[in-house]
């Protein structure tokens, strides 16, 4: 196996982990992977100039802080969103057992609710039309 190749997925396993376990530091990292704390620097510092993760440090008992290592945003793009999926197959399912009638009638429920919430929030606001439009 190449060299290569045995650094990608050791990255992509540590990307992972952060993904599932937040912020860790490079000891529970190699201890999870099976390799020393020193490779797994040599790994976190190569992402770490990618972009894809930075840290914060945590004071400990004893000794220097500990640097927690955890995904920037950057690192969203290992994980894609799959909502719209998952919302057509919800519509999908609610129009298979409610048919075409009653998701039409959840729609106006959902729709009713909304128009309520954003009522109740729009008063706190002034209107916007003075601001355009009284200029003097």
């Amino acid at each position: 196996m190449k060299a290569e190749s045995i650094s990608v997925r050791t990255r992509r396993a540590i990307v992972q982990y952060l993904k599932q376990e937040g912020a860790t530091d490079a000891e529970t990292l190699a201890s999870h992977l099976n390799i020393t704390a020193m490779a797994v620097r040599q790994h976190i510092y190569a992402l770490q100039k990618e972009g894809f993760v930075t840290y914060h440090k945590e004071a400990r008992p004893m000794g220097r802080p500990a640097k927690l290592w955890e995904l920037t945003p950057a690192a969203d793009r290992f994980f894609p969103d799959r909502y719209a999926e998952l919302t057509l197959g919800l519509i999908n399912s609610m129009k298979e057992a409610f048919g075409e009638e009653g998701f039409d009638r959840l729609l106006e429920v959902r729709t009713r609710e909304q128009i309520q919430a954003y009522r109740a929030i729009m008063p706190r606001y002034a209107p916007l039309q003075p601001l355009f439009f009284n200029r003097n």
